[in-house]
């Protein structure tokens, strides 16, 4: 009897325990719906703010509203009305059930599960809404080509904090003083600190409210600049024609007496070494005090030999503890919720370790959005601190608080030729707008990818995770400065793999400086002459682009022995290329486009069987092609015209 008693004691409280679980369940179930619709409704505002922003901008410009921002706009509320119908529904349940007992309606749980999961589809569809509206710079880039929005009306890193608010109206209230000194604007700070960011939000002030400025000129100051380049551009943005002016004393003069009329604003992104503007380029202030010059470096010696004066230099600090993570929140989590309480503090000393440098703070948190649990976020932070040991404290162009995290990102990149395709970005010189469609050949060139699609796919996941960034109508993508330097640095170590463009060389590289090479690029360079032969049995890519004297490729340089598979010569000035040509008969991507002086392709060029793709548009001299070139059998991609 006694045995009896126990047992019945013992199941009653497994059915006392299972029901108290189940109820507690049902609870959880309707607070979380509650949350996850506080949660739309606190992302939803700036959204739709930012839309309605983006819709303004386009009246301003009288432009057409794209009828994706409309669509995106009327699917948002109504989304955020069934969600509040899901949440009334739970409450009157709720209500319900409370009101008798807590188990008068068995099915509660279940009903609450089924609405939970709805909900999450409806989650899911916002969060596709959500994107629509990340990619409505895009939208304008494309549909309103004026220059005041070509440079995003938000920083790179889509977050503006207190600090970086407070620095953007402190750069504003010097642009209008009329003082002598402050016509001469700096800011300095480390590299991925957030200075290009900030200065775009000033240009786009200054773009659309500033009555101070007849005309904002922004240039991009490379590691190897050329006077010749900056005057084009800025004789460009002022349309001023200094077509035929091959004389630098008469551009310089050209420059000066056009801008010495105007009221302008220079802002110099990103310069390296000092520059004479007034001697050197030809910038001329006149008699007001109204024209300016805001430039960003890395170094306060550059700021300082600029004579920008400590009263209008400005040094840009690393986000604050709190502002990092609200940075690393927002892109590492849905509607920047973390969704377990015991990956918060994980995900928080990743933010830490970031040392509050958007560039690393994006990049890291963008790897981790598809992290789930929290072995993982453990396993991602131990690797992430350990990435490279063995990097150099003092480098000349990362520094080790941004190598560390950036390169644990470029690790993450689980696929190996994801991997190369990144540091592909390299090839290309420093700042450079990177035409989609010519990496994406190169990549499938060497088979690092299978097809064209999947080569788009490699960029889109590149520009997710905050390697890439797009430019424009998405044909063109560009690389943060640090981020090349990174592929530069990985690539020559660790891919044999030889990084040389927009260096002004005179020369192509020494015998024993390419000998194992898999990579070369010395595009846009001053190189005139090519070695008789080329020595190179592992080279699998050569990109000789843009080296204008460039007139004559030596017969013996294209070696049998090369397994090449792209080689690049647009825009030299080549008038023919060698029988030898024919012998690369692992080659599938030859680029000859802006050859404006070739006349002819040798008739082995039939021997390419393996050739995809071939360029020859604005080879305006070029007078037939070989009637060899019907047995390319494999041509997919034939670009003439121009």
């Amino acid at each position: 009897m006694a045995m009896a008693a126990e047992i019945a004691t013992e199941i009653a409280k497994e059915i006392g325990t299972s029901v108290v679980a189940g109820v507690i369940q049902q609870i959880k179930n309707v607070v979380e719906l509650e949350e996850k619709l506080n949660l739309l409704k606190t992302d939803f505002r700036p959204v739709k703010s930012l839309l309605l922003q983006i819709e303004q901008q386009f009246q301003d410009q009288q432009t057409r509203l794209p009828e994706a921002i409309e669509v995106c706009l009327t699917s948002m509320t109504d989304h955020l009305k069934e969600g509040q119908l899901l949440i009334n529904r739970a409450n009157q349940q709720r209500r319900r059930c409370f009101g008798c007992c807590l188990m008068c309606n068995p099915n509660l749980f279940t009903r609450i599960t089924d609405w939970e999961t709805r909900f999450r589809q409806l989650f899911q569809e916002l969060v596709g809404v959500f994107s629509v509206s990340a990619n409505t710079t895009q939208i304008v880039s494309t549909s309103a080509p004026q220059t005041d929005v070509l440079l995003q009306p938000v920083p790179e890193s889509g977050f503006v904090g207190p600090a970086i608010q407070s620095a953007q109206m402190r750069l504003q209230t010097w642009l209008g003083e009329a003082h002598p000194q402050a016509r001469m604007i700096g800011v300095f700070g480390m590299g991925g600190v957030g200075k290009t960011s900030l200065l775009k939000l000033v240009y786009n002030h200054c773009k659309k409210v500033s009555d101070i400025f007849e005309v904002i000129i922004w240039l991009t100051i490379s590691q190897h600049y050329q006077i010749e380049k900056l005057q084009a551009s800025i004789a460009e943005t002022i349309n001023l024609k200094l077509e035929g002016s091959s004389d630098h004393d008469l551009r310089k003069m050209k420059l000066s007496e056009s801008l010495g009329k105007k009221k302008f604003l220079l802002i110099l992104d990103d310069m390296w070494h000092p520059i004479d503007l007034i001697n050197e380029v030809g910038v001329k202030f006149g008699d007001h005090n109204c024209s300016k010059v805001l430039m960003s470096s890395r170094k306060k010696d550059v700021i300082v030999a600029m004579e920008a004066s400590e009263d209008y230099s400005l040094r840009i600090q690393p986000l604050s503890m709190e502002e990092g993570w609200e940075l690393f929140r927002t892109r590492a989590f849905t509607n920047g919720a973390v969704p377990r309480d015991n990956i918060e503090p994980i995900a928080k000393q990743m933010a830490s370790e970031c040392q509050g440098l958007p560039l690393a703070l994006n990049a890291v948190a963008a790897a981790m959005r598809r992290k789930k649990t929290e072995v993982e976020w453990r396993r991602a932070l131990t690797l992430m601190t350990i990435a490279d040991p063995s990097f150099r404290v003092s480098h000349s162009t990362i520094d080790k608080e941004l190598y560390q995290p950036l390169r644990w990102s470029y690790n993450d990149l689980t696929d190996p030729d994801l991997k190369i395709c990144f540091l592909y970005c390299a090839v290309f010189p420093e700042d450079a707008e990177i035409p989609v469609e010519t990496m994406v050949e190169m990549w499938s060139a060497e088979k690092l990818v299978t097809l064209m699609d999947a080569g788009h796919e490699y960029i889109d996941v590149l520009v997710d995770r905050g390697l890439f960034e797009y430019v424009g109508a998405h044909n063109k993508v560009k690389v943060h400065d640090v981020l090349r330097d990174l592929a530069i640095c990985i690539g020559q170590s660790e891919e044999n793999w030889l990084f040389a463009s927009g260096q002004h060389l005179q020369n192509f590289p020494r015998e024993d400086k390419i000998g194992d090479c898999k990579r070369i690029s010395v595009s846009h360079n001053d190189i005139q002459d090519l070695p008789t032969d080329l020595i190179c049995s592992k080279l699998l890519s050569l990109v000789l682009a843009n080296n204008a004297k460039i007139r004559e490729v030596p017969e013996l340089f294209l070696s049998t022995a090369m397994p090449l598979k792209v080689l690049d010569l647009s825009c030299t000035s080549i008038t023919s290329l060698p029988t030898s040509l024919g012998q690369l008969g692992q080659l599938e991507f030859l680029n000859l486009s802006g050859c404006s002086f070739l006349k002819n392709l040798p008739e082995s060029t039939g021997n390419l069987s393996r050739l995809r793709f071939l360029n020859i548009e604005i080879c305006v001299s070029l007078e037939s092609l070989p009637e060899s070139i019907r047995e390319l059998r494999n041509l997919k991609h034939l670009k003439l015209g121009g």
